[in-house]
């Protein structure tokens, strides 16, 4: 009876990332070389079959820190291909849009000016 065949083992995900990660200086932005969604994020594959699609920055802070459960990967540096985990920190989508408003990048494109 065949077993059936095993290919090569899979690449962990965090080996995969690293290789496409441009790392720079320790406070620099690391700049992601890999695929990018429709709004610029870098993005990565889960791999096998049925795998999730994870953002490069998810990937990269996930590496150093565990994700708490509903936060989000954000961006101290406003780059949205940056790697580096200096450079984010777990939080809220409100905290992402305080943080947004408070550096000017927010579009609001149906707020009313007097």
């Amino acid at each position: 009876m065949s077993r059936g065949k095993t290919g090569p083992k899979p690449i962990p995900l965090h080996v995969r990332h690293s290789k496409l990660v441009a790392v720079r200086g320790e406070d620099e932005c690391w700049l992601w070389q890999g695929g990018t969604t429709k709004s610029g994020y870098g993005k990565l594959g889960s791999g096998g079959r049925g795998g999730k699609t994870l953002g490069a920055h998810v990937i990269a802070l996930t590496a150093v820190l565990p994700r708490p459960e509903s936060l989000y990967a954000l961006h101290t540096c406003d780059t949205k291909l940056c790697c580096n985990p200096k450079h984010l920190y777990w939080g809220t989508q409100t905290d992402n849009m305080q943080d947004a408003v408070a550096r000017g990048q927010h579009f609001t494109p149906f707020r009313r000016t007097p």
